[in-house]
């Protein structure tokens, strides 16, 4: 049985033995804790005690020491309790909803914005911008690869801008911190919650504390189970998670909580909108049909292209069952396929990508189907021990280990077009050249190269951090000084793969020697049936393929697409200093930290399965597939230095005044590599400066924080570099002057592209703006929140690393100035194709300082109030509005943006609260309705016009309005 399951068996007896013991002795109140058994706090931990309502009381992310909010410099939001539990939110992404200047990151700011939610393993949370900057997620103030969920959660806090001092390496744009619920040794308690909704949504919660032995022993259990499809026909959301968490009070001042979670996560896979366009031009001039060996240029202006590489096509959905097309590079062997275009034109007068009209492929429908799907598997050790050091001094020592396994089946490539079939003869499905008639001639249909992602994070970090109180009275002020030392490895690993045919042996059935080739890969095709859009999808991975070509057998495997140094163990040594300090009764508090970290980056090489590998000759693996060796290609290190200082200085009880600076070092990105040699990107670096002001009105029942902030950072990995318009230029450069002679196999090699898809580039961003928080409880009945932003962003500095790279190429692709005038694969010269590069580079620089997807204006009001007296005592009812401004689509031939639609979403939630007397005992008792998206806004938000401005290429989806009934039980 899995362990998360006992968790969820003990968790469920010691509720029924709770309530069992209540049946037989009357409720007592609960007893003060002796003093000589006192739980043992610490300055490292905070608790919900100072939260009213929306507004969060204290902090430790701005300091990493216990604060007050209103003195902490950084800007801190925090996410109450009462907050996330009005609004019934669940993951990260719905609980930052109602975040100050916070932005969902779908790869919406690239030029050619690709947001391709394709479950690869190296997504493993949300990601997210602050400030217009990608930021990071943190467990106990260590980076996590485990999804978030409020399950667990006991307090969710983010902290804007660079603070490297704090969380160690991490984003640019801040970090949001989850601090894990822990065995509490005060008292037993526990809660329930049932969750039903739209599309089948169905949740259960349980977290029970149990007190062992009074204020020495405590067992808490949390459970998760979760089954829900959505809104899109095929997606489905499966969660099962356990924790498991013991605290015990150690001896008088020291007391030790460990635990343990487990469980996965397990979800379909898709692109966030509907099919692109490839039949439009080819339906518009009757969906012309006929044999490709027919096939002439022109026929390209009725908006059908013919293929010339060998394809591999496995045919379903059809009523002649399942066949395969053999697709040679030859005559008798090709095919036809539609397009939505005239290919005979020049590139600059083609619209490019385009999504079909909804009419023609609704929204609600996945065009990946049935088999795409990523499952993340993980568990989760942690121990915390304190320890107070006398009076004014406390120890903590903490260490955590994870280990996360994503596995996903995917689409590899682009993918997601509706063709048409203009065959009227197809290849002979035996292998022989004699065609036979086409079957689907006229259908439409889907296809797209299937594969395995597979990665593996493992992380081991431990720390200590001591404190220690001084107070040199009223001129020389109070002070808290800290220190932490802190260790750890993390080691990733990512590993691509495409489906390719095989025969009985294991022999790629085209290049044996290059098994991840192209001209072994397996293409599935499926036909769709129009108007029954549930058949709209792009094969069905889990369907057997079986065949026999040319006397061999042939069926399915999976090998490693490149392993091209996307294995990495990072070694960081941590060493931290930092203090807060009080001046005057108070009225100045001073916090400052420094920082020194050293890193040691070891990329790990990879090899291929020899033919006389064991392995290879029992069938375990496949005879030169690409695998992981031990053998370190590269080490690189780096000692960053960071630092923040900041100060709030209380001007009169109401009025406050704040400055605070701080700097980061961001985490390296494993799978990217950059020119010129392709080596990892540097660490990038962060700086900010914020400054403003406090309004703390009605005994801290009104409060307001107005920043004005410069936030900027340096070598920020930003777009890849397109394969097409960059990689493949620069390869085929290669392979012409190596088959004329101009270079030897040493040159091409040293100079090749093994993997196009994984170079990228890096820019600077500097960033400056302005936000604003109002939190109101002017009342018990009421709480409420107000956020606004403002956010400038300047992108310079644009792959400054290509000049280098080209000095270096240039001089290689012309020491013979006859080569310029060779002709390569694509038909073009060695001077064109140098020359398309050239212009890529140009107009990925202008494009890239454009501000594309990023929205300058940004707020949210969210509230509740309740009913404490009448008729109507216990219902609350409340809700919130978030609204962003346009975002740049587009843009003029003369450079003026064109702008996409606001992002506008209310929602609403209504519920009532009452004590009943159950099993004996006095439970509190929740029942609510939540509805989001209320006003039922356009699912579509276009993010990218095509290139002729005639139609969408790229956009996003959001969730129709929907509901969720929720009952809770807390006693």
């Amino acid at each position: 049985m899995k362990s998360y399951r006992c968790f969820a068996l003990t968790g469920w007896l010691i509720l029924v033995g709770s309530s069992a013991e209540a049946q037989t002795a009357p409720a007592a109140p609960a007893k003060p804790t002796p003093a000589n058994e006192a739980v043992v706090l610490n300055p490292f931990t905070v608790t919900a005690d100072a939260d009213v309502g929306y507004q969060g009381g204290n902090t430790t992310s701005g300091s990493r020491l216990n604060a007050r909010l209103k003195d902490t410099a950084a800007a801190v939001h925090v996410f109450t309790q009462e907050f996330l539990s009005d609004f019934g939110f669940n993951t990260f992404e719905e609980m930052t909803a109602y975040a100050p200047n916070i932005q969902l990151d779908f790869q919406d700011t690239n030029e050619a914005a690709n947001p391709a939610i394709l479950g690869q393993s190296n997504n493993l949370n949300q990601a997210y911008r602050v400030r217009g900057l990608r930021a990071s997620h943190g467990v106990d103030y260590f980076t996590t690869t485990i999804p978030i969920d409020g399950y667990n959660s006991g307090r969710l806090e983010l902290a804007a801008g660079p603070n490297s001092v704090l969380f160690g390496l991490g984003s640019a744009g801040g970090v949001t911190n989850l601090s894990v619920k822990r065995a509490e040794l005060r008292k037993t308690f526990g809660s329930t919650r049932l969750q039903f909704g739209s599309w089948k949504h169905q949740r259960a919660e349980l977290d029970h504390n149990q007190v062992l032995l009074p204020g020495r022993l405590s067992l808490r259990v949390m459970g998760l189970w979760q089954d829900a499809e959505d809104w899109r026909h095929y997606d489905f959301h499966k969660i099962k998670r356990a924790t498991l968490s013991a605290g015990a009070r150690l001896w008088r001042d020291a007391s030790l909580t460990a635990s343990y979670e487990e469980g996965y996560h397990h979800d379909h896979i898709t692109r966030p909108s509907n099919a692109l366009d490839s039949l439009s031009l080819w339906t518009a001039r009757g969906a012309p049909i006929f044999d490709a060996n027919a096939y002439v240029n022109a026929d390209r202006s009725r908006g059908i292209a013919r293929s010339a590489n060998i394809r591999n096509v496995w045919v379903s959905g059809t009523n002649t069952g399942a066949f395969f097309i053999p697709v040679a590079n030859a005559n008798n062997q090709r095919i036809l396929e539609s397009q939505a275009e005239d290919l005979g034109l020049p590139t600059t007068q083609r619209a490019g990508a385009t999504l079909l009209p909804p009419s023609q492929h609704p929204y609600d429908f996945s065009y990946f189907g049935p088999s795409a799907s990523k499952r993340t598997d993980f568990d989760r050790r942690s121990a915390i021990f304190d320890q107070k050091l006398g009076r004014d001094g406390a120890l903590q020592l903490a260490v955590m280990r994870e280990h996360t396994l994503p596995n996903s089946i995917n689409v590899q490539g682009p993918g997601g077009s509706l063709f048409g079939d203009p065959n009227s003869v197809i290849p002979n499905p035996n292998g022989t050249t004699t065609l036979i008639p086409n079957p689907n001639a006229g259908r439409y249909y889907m296809e797209a190269n299937w594969g395995l992602d597979n990665g593996r994070y493992d992380t081991l970090r431990g720390r200590a951090t001591a404190s220690w109180k001084l107070d040199f009275g009223k001129w020389f002020g109070s002070h808290n000084l800290a220190g932490l030392f802190e260790t750890g490895n993390s080691t990733s690993e990512s590993y691509p793969s495409y489906e390719i045919l095989v025969d009985a042996n294991n022999v790629p059935i085209s290049v044996a020697a290059q098994p991840e080739n192209a001209n072994n890969r397996l293409i599935r095709r499926t036909y769709v049936t129009p108007g029954q859009f549930e058949s709209y999808y792009m094969g069905n991975v889990f369907e057997p393929v079986n065949l026999t070509l040319n006397g061999r057998q042939y069926h399915t495997a999976f090998v490693n697409q490149n392993l091209n140094r996307t294995k990495l163990r990072q070694e960081v040594d941590s060493l931290m200093f930092a203090t807060q300090s009080k001046f005057w009764q108070d009225r100045l508090i001073v916090t400052a930290g420094l920082r020194f970290d050293e890193v040691k980056n070891r990329e790990f090489g990879a090899t291929r399965y020899a033919p006389t590998d064991p392995r290879a000759q029992s069938g375990q693996v496949i005879a030169n597939g690409l695998v992981f060796d031990d053998a370190v290609v590269s080490i690189t290190s780096a000692k960053p230095r960071t630092q923040s200082l900041g100060g709030v200085f209380h001007v009169t009880p109401q009025v406050s005044l704040f400055y605070n600076q701080s700097s980061s070092v961001g985490e390296i990105s494993a799978i990217r590599r950059i020119l010129p040699d392709l080596a990892l990107p540097p660490q990038p670096a962060g700086v900010t400066h914020d400054y403003g002001f406090m309004l703390t009105l009605l005994d801290g029942r009104v409060y307001l924080r107005a920043t004005a902030y410069k936030t900027n950072e340096e070598n920020r990995v930003s777009a890849t570099l397109a394969a097409a318009t960059f990689g493949i230029p620069n390869n085929n450069i290669l392979d012409t002057l190596l088959a004329a002679g101009r270079i030897n196999a040493a040159v091409h090699e040293k100079n090749y592209f093994g993997n196009t898809g994984l170079i990228t580039s890096l820019a600077d961003v500097k960033n400056d703006g302005y936000e604003l928080t109002l939190s109101l409880n002017p009342s018990r009945n009421l709480t409420a929140q107000i956020n606004f932003s403002a956010t400038n962003i300047d992108r310079s500095n644009i792959v400054p690393e290509y000049d280098v790279w080209r000095a270096r190429a240039e001089p290689l692709w012309f020491a013979n100035p006859a080569n310029a005038a060779l002709t390569t694969a694509s038909g073009l010269t060695v001077r064109q194709e140098s020359e398309v590069i050239q212009q890529y580079i140009a107009d990925l620089r202008q494009q890239l300082g454009f501000n594309w997807g990023d929205r300058k204006y940004k707020g949210n009001i969210s509230g509740r109030y309740t009913f404490t007296t009448g008729r109507l005592n216990g219902v609350f009812a409340g809700g919130g509005v978030r609204w962003a401004a346009k975002a740049n689509i587009g843009r003029t031939p003369a450079g003026t943006a064109i702008k996409g639609p606001e992002d506008f979403v209310a929602d609403a939630f209504v519920g009532y609260r009452t004590r009943l007397t159950f099993a004996g005992a006095e439970r509190k008792f929740t029942v609510q309705l939540n509805c989001y998206n209320v006003t039922d806004e356009d699912v579509f938000q276009p993010l990218r016009y095509n290139l002729l401005y005639t139609g969408y290429a790229r956009g996003l989806l959001e969730r129709p309005r929907n509901f969720r009934f929720s009952f809770g039980m807390e006693y």
